[in-house]
């Protein structure tokens, strides 16, 4: 089994007007990790390996330490704006 942890930047940055800087995003997710018992209550059986992050719109770039706090996790990630990239990137079979 996986347990599933969506996070939506763009949705708190934008919509909701919340986290507006990287450092008060990665507060957030710094938070939820500490608070893990509470939070994630799965976490503790596999150290995380079956949480299934989804990080979209530049999600990771506003967390720099994930490699900290869930290193061992599954991670979805989706980019609007991909780095040094354009249309070229685009493959329909990935």
């Amino acid at each position: 089994d996986f347990f599933l942890v969506p996070w939506h930047t763009w949705c708190q940055r934008i919509v909701n007007k919340m986290n507006q800087t990287r450092r008060e995003i990665s507060a957030v997710y710094i938070d939820l990790i500490n608070r893990k018992e509470e939070m994630l209550p799965h976490w503790s059986k596999n150290a995380g390996r079956d949480h299934f992050f989804i990080f979209s719109d530049q999600g990771m770039n506003f967390f720099p330490e994930w490699r900290d706090y869930i290193a061992h996790s599954v991670f979805m990630v989706t980019e609007a704006l991909t780095p040094k990239c354009g249309p070229s990137c685009f493959n329909p079979w990935k």
